[in-house]
Formats: C-alpha cells, sequence, structure tokens
C-alpha cells in the first residue's frame, strides 16, 4: 500500500499483537517511531488517510518559496549586501565587548564602595562615575547597530520589492514603505 506521498508503506504485527505501519525499506529508528494500532483496519485506515490540511499548505508556501529562493540567494551574495552585514557584525561586536568592560567596571564600583583613596576621594564614586560614562558611550554603540541593522533590512526588502519576491515569505517586514516611494503629506 501506498500513502499520500507515494511511500510503499507495509503492516507489520507486533509481539504484543498490535499492527505497526512501517516504511517497506526500513531501519530500526523507523520501526522505533512508527505508529501501532490495535487492529488491521486502523492500521490501513492511517496508510490511506488523506493528505494533512497543515501539510498540504506547508507543501503550498514551499511550492511559492521556490521559484524566489534563488533570486534571494543571488541578492544575498551581493558585495554591497556583505560589505553591510560585516558592518553590522563589527558594530555588534564592539557594542557587546564594550559592555562587558561597562559590566567590568560597574562590579569594579561596587567593590570600591566605601573606599577612600589616599588623596581622599571615594573609589566607589569614581568608579561608578566612570561605568556611568561608559554606559552613555554604549548606549550609542548599540544605536549604531541597531540603525546599520535597520538600513540593512532596508535595503535587502528594498531589492526584494524590485526583484518581485515578496518579503513576508523570507523576512519579518520592516516598515519600508517610506523608504521605497517617499509619500507627500496633503
Amino acid at each position: 500500500m501506498q500513502d499520500y506521498d507515494g511511500n510503499e508503506m507495509t503492516i507489520r504485527v507486533t509481539h504484543k499483537g498490535g499492527y505497526q505501519v512501517i516504511p517497506v525499506p526500513c531501519t530500526p529508528y523507523d520501526m522505533s517511531r512508527a505508529p501501532v494500532f490495535d487492529t488491521e483496519a486502523l492500521a490501513i485506515a492511517y496508510i490511506q488517510r488523506p493528505i494533512p490540511e497543515w501539510l498540504k499548505l506547508e507543501r503550498v508556501k514551499d511550492r511559492e518559496r521556490k521559484q524566489y529562493r534563488e533570486k534571494y540567494a543571488e541578492l544575498l551574495s551581493l558585495p554591497e549586501m556583505r560589505a553591510m552585514r560585516e558592518e553590522i557584525q563589527e558594530a555588534y561586536q564592539t557594542a557587546i565587548y564594550r559592555s562587558r568592560i561597562q559590566g567590568d567596571q560597574q562590579r569594579a564600583a561596587v567593590r570600591g564602595a566605601g573606599t577612600v583613596s589616599c588623596m581622599g576621594r571615594n573609589l566607589g564614586d569614581v568608579r561608578q562615575a566612570y561605568a556611568d560614562q561608559l554606559a552613555s558611550e554604549i548606549d550609542m554603540d548599540w544605536d549604531v547597530y541597531d540603525d546599520r541593522f535597520h538600513k540593512y533590512e532596508i535595503a535587502i526588502q528594498a531589492a526584494m520589492t524590485r526583484e518581485g519576491i515578496p518579503v513576508s515569505l523570507f523576512r519579518g517586514p520592516v516598515l519600508v514603505d517610506n523608504a521605497i516611494q517617499p509619500q507627500t503629506r496633503s
């Protein structure tokens, strides 16, 4: 018997009297995960069942994606897109590195709380001021990362729109409409 995908299936009687549905060339893995039914009629009904709706919809989506997949891969491999991704990665690495340093400074400020230097300054306050300054700079680093990432998303989605690739098939949509077609207010 064949299932809805055209795979040849057979029914095997288990040692406990159940009926297991397995593919014809089967492996021990197939046998360990194949369903077991109480009656042979249920096993036959399982093999001959129609394709599930969710799988049918997924295959329709996959056929839709297939025609755009090569174009999408070409867009991602463009030199300007690669350069933008490298800039994003550099900005991310910078922000992460500086965030770790700021965390170290914050912990040093806590450790230095109440300690007074030989000049009479509270070390915790000095270290806290430096940690706060680093935190402000790190906010700017994360803003740079966010800006680069947003510009990349706008650029890739604009390129996808030009090529006729539906954005929703591959990416979460960004507000690209204003970037592609500036709208005037009336």
